[in-house]
């Protein structure tokens, strides 16, 4: 059963150039989603420094207060302004820290499905798991009178068969071959 897994495996090895069109996609997608993040993350700024200024008001003005009754008003507002600080803080803070490591991940990603076969042969459990779950979108079922049925493959394959089936205008900008070259 093994080593017919590892014939399934074999058979999704994309070739370097294939690869390196799926990077350029990847960068490419990525580059625009960082440009949607600052646009975010200006709007957080934007956000926090109206907020400062209103808490600075606010704060100002119950200095200058007599009545409680206003002054009371004036503290609820600054609590409500500070508990909206700490949510816009913890959104700016989640961005940084979820969008520093893409091109790490896109390497160890693009290292495991260059030769999925190899990394499953060679790696460890973990390597194995995303080996895997890289390669597949669901469970794969074998049998023993017909070895493995039919199984999903996952969206970075699908993407990678797409690329290696299409004349996309990326395989034209990339400069690689049109699809009728290349092949799995």
């Amino acid at each position: 059963m093994h080593e017919s897994f590892k014939t399934q495996l074999e058979k999704l090895s994309p070739k370097e150039e294939v690869l390196n069109l799926v990077k350029i996609i990847a960068n490419d997608t990525w580059d625009k989603k960082i440009k949607e993040i600052n646009v975010v993350t200006k709007n957080i700024s934007s956000n926090l420094e109206k907020n400062q200024k209103s808490t600075d008001s606010y704060l100002e003005r119950i200095s200058k207060a007599t009545n409680e009754d206003l002054i009371t008003v004036y503290e609820d507002k600054i609590k409500s302004l500070a508990s909206d600080k700490t949510d816009l803080l913890k959104q700016k803070r989640n961005i940084e820290e979820n969008n520093k490591d893409f091109g790490t991940a896109l390497d160890l990603i693009l290292k495991n499905i260059k030769n999925p076969c190899k990394t499953w042969s060679e790696g460890e459990l973990e390597d194995r798991k995303n080996v895997f779950n890289l390669t597949y979108s669901s469970p794969i079922i074998y049998s023993w009178e017909s070895g493995f049925e039919t199984a999903q493959i996952s969206p970075v394959f699908k993407l990678i068969e797409t690329i290696s089936n299409s004349n996309s205008e990326y395989v034209e900008m990339a400069g690689i071959e049109p699809a009728s070259v290349i092949r799995f």
